[in-house]
This record gives structure tokens, C-alpha cells and sequence, in this order.
């Protein structure tokens, strides 16, 4: 469980390698929800914060979400807004440690928004926008766009959350490949940067610093122990539905987009039960979602 956390204090004195990092790690929130500690990405300048929905499951009825099952009938899943009035009801408190250079303040949010179907989403708000500094800005694309073997980073907070008064962490890979939904767009992106317990929420960022994805996890095969350096993140082209709720200034079918967001491809990335790859893999080899469909993926909400 979290240690209680002062109201502000001080972080620790290194220093990150470049100015873009200390820009993209104001933008990256350490997140305390029920006990347990995730990450947050601050989008644009009115405090408003994504980060995953799978961190509120274990306070939601299972019946409510899908998340980690297959997909219900059609109609049969709950409205967004049935989950988010499920959460509210066990009156829990949602704190944000935001930091500021060297400095930092714990402040509240109220979540607004918790995907119930597989796409894993939540939206949350502070109490007091102001408190907030400049986030990334969803509506512009990355510049120049990326491609596989780019260097990226995972900005988090990792491990350690807030007991040592720590900045996110910031871990180094490439770029190692884009899964496509039936839509063509890029649906998830699998990284070499190390993601741990505590990087769920987290920003997976371009050496430039522009937001690429939202970490969702990383992946373990079978029983054996997770892997960090297969880490995986929702694309920013998934979060449109996002973004263009912030643009039109709160229109909620734009909610409602994202909370009946159904992709095949995505659901086969929550297969919970491992599955033995095929022992002669057809000529040319399997494909990237047949060998992903032998990974276990894990949630990353505790630590």
C-alpha cells in the first residue's frame, strides 16, 4: 500500500539528460487510487489527465467491464457512465502528486470517464485546474511520425511511487513494432524501454518529446515472470475520441465513442490465458498477432 505523503515537498536534485525530458516529466502524474499508485499524462491546460482504466477495476463490480473478458453481447455492457457512478459510490479519493521542477504538490481529482469495454481509458480532472502545468496537446501529430527502431522513452513512475520523493522515471528503447486494427491505424506500439509496476498510465514519448501512446503494460509468458522490455502502449491515434472531447469543450458523445470502442485485435491483446504458439508455424513465419496472442498480458496496478 501507498506511504501517507506530505502535501508538497521537495524531489530529489538529478537532473534529467535535456530540457525535453524535463518538459514531458511536468506533464507525467503520480496518481493514488485506493491504496495503490499508478501514473497519469496531464492533457493540455485545464487539468485534465489520462491514464488507464484497468486501474479501477479492482474498486468496480467485474460485471460491469469487459476488459479482461471476451466481448459481451452487443448492448450487454454497461454505459461508461454507469461504471463511473459504480466508482463513485465507494466514495474513494483519487490524489495527484504534481511536480514542478524540483517541487511538488499532492491535490484531488474526480474521475470523469472509465472506458468499460477493452479499450483501457479513464479521464480524470483536478479539482482546481489551475494547479496544473502545460500537458501534452493530443490534436498535433508527432513530428516527423514514428517509425520502427525509433529511440523512445517511457516516462513513469515506476517502482519506487511516491516514497522517496522521486521525479517519473525515465527508461530508454526503440520503437520495435506497430499492431494495426482493422481500421489501419496503429492500435498498440511495443517498446524496448523498460516498463515496470507503477508505469501504468505513463507517456510513451519520441526523443523530440511528443507524446506517442498511453503505457498500458507489459507482458509475461505463461508463469514465468514479467518481461519490462516488452512493454506495450495505446496509440495516440486511438485517443482521438479523447482529444476531440477536450475540442469541443465536453461533448460527451465523444465519451461514449471511446467507451464503445470495439477492435477484434485489441481484445486478443487481454487474453489473460496463455496460449502454446504453434509448434509448425506456417511459411514466412506467424504473424506479429499470432505470436502476441501467446503472451499473457499483464496489468500493470499494484506494485
Amino acid at each position: 500500500g501507498l506511504l501517507p505523503a506530505p502535501v508538497a515537498g521537495v524531489c530529489e536534485p538529478l537532473q534529467y539528460a535535456s530540457p525535453v525530458l524535463d518538459r514531458v516529466a511536468e506533464s507525467v502524474v503520480l496518481l493514488s487510487i485506493g491504496g495503490r499508485w499508478a501514473s497519469g499524462i496531464l492533457l493540455g491546460s485545464e487539468g485534465w489527465i489520462l491514464t488507464n482504466g484497468h486501474l479501477f477495476d479492482p474498486f468496480l463490480d467485474p460485471a460491469k467491464t469487459c476488459r479482461h473478458r471476451p466481448a459481451p453481447r452487443p448492448g450487454a455492457l454497461s454505459p461508461w457512465r454507469e461504471v463511473v457512478r459504480c466508482w463513485e459510490q465507494g466514495e474513494r479519493v483519487v490524489r495527484v502528486r504534481l511536480t514542478r521542477g524540483r517541487r511538488f504538490c499532492w491535490v484531488r481529482a474526480r474521475v470523469l470517464f472509465i472506458s468499460p469495454g477493452h479499450l483501457d481509458v479513464a479521464l480524470l480532472r483536478l479539482w482546481d485546474a489551475s494547479e496544473a502545468a502545460e500537458g501534452f496537446a493530443l490534436e498535433s501529430a508527432p513530428r516527423p511520425s514514428p517509425r520502427t527502431g525509433d529511440t523512445v522513452y517511457v516516462v513513469g513512475h515506476g517502482v519506487h511511487g511516491p516514497r522517496y520523493g522521486l521525479r517519473p522515471h525515465v527508461t530508454r528503447g526503440v520503437l520495435s513494432a506497430a499492431i494495426y486494427g482493422r481500421n489501419g491505424h496503429a492500435l498498440l506500439y511495443q517498446t524496448s524501454a523498460l516498463v515496470h509496476e507503477g508505469n501504468s498510465g505513463g507517456a510513451l514519448v519520441s526523443s523530440e518529446g511528443d507524446l506517442l501512446g498511453l503505457v498500458v503494460c507489459n507482458a509475461k509468458h505463461g508463469d514465468r515472470p514479467s518481461v519490462p522490455s516488452l512493454g506495450f502502449a495505446l496509440a495516440r491515434s486511438v485517443l482521438h475520441p479523447a482529444s476531440a472531447f477536450l475540442r469541443s469543450k465536453y461533448c460527451t458523445q465523444y465519451l461514449d465513442e471511446l467507451g464503445t470502442y470495439d477492435d477484434n485485435t485489441y481484445q486478443r491483446m487481454w487474453n489473460w490465458g496463455s496460449v502454446s504458439p504453434d509448434p509448425q508455424p506456417a511459411p514466412g513465419g506467424p504473424s506479429f498477432q499470432s505470436f502476441i496472442k501467446t503472451l499473457d498480458m499483464t496489468p500493470l496496478a499494484k506494485l
